[in-house]
């Protein structure tokens, strides 16, 4: 790689390596984004694929009215009920923290957008 560089000005390797260095944080942060972006719409599958539980999307989503119905009056419901919010709130939080995290990896990709316009002028 020094061989590239050794015909060229002390300024110009400068540029060089902040392209470089800019490049890759792009294409780190476009990646990272995309992966963030990812974990938030995937949705989460059950653990236990064996038993109904009326308050899981995918199992509620297969079931007839009446059918919701006749789970719902089984009395261990209240609690499937309870643990599901309690896992939508935990699936909510980790999607509002990947949400975070991909908005905070656009800053690299703003860098090098702002980066490669101050070099076209130049």
């Amino acid at each position: 790689m020094l061989e590239v560089f050794s015909g060229i000005k002390d300024t110009d390797k400068c540029k060089y390596i902040w392209l470089l260095v800019i490049s890759i944080l792009y294409f780190s942060s476009f990646a990272f984004e995309m992966i963030f972006l990812l974990a938030v719409i995937y949705p989460r599958k059950k653990k236990d694929k064996t038993k109904i539980a009326v308050a899981y999307y995918l199992d509620s989503a297969n079931l007839t009215n009446d059918e919701i119905k006749q789970y719902l009056t089984v009395d261990n419901t209240e609690n499937e009920i309870i643990n599901q919010i309690s896992t939508n709130a935990k699936i909510c939080r980790r999607k509002h923290i990947f949400t975070k995290l991909a908005i905070w990896t656009l800053i690299p990709l703003f860098l090098f957008m702002f980066a490669m316009f101050f070099i076209s002028i130049v």
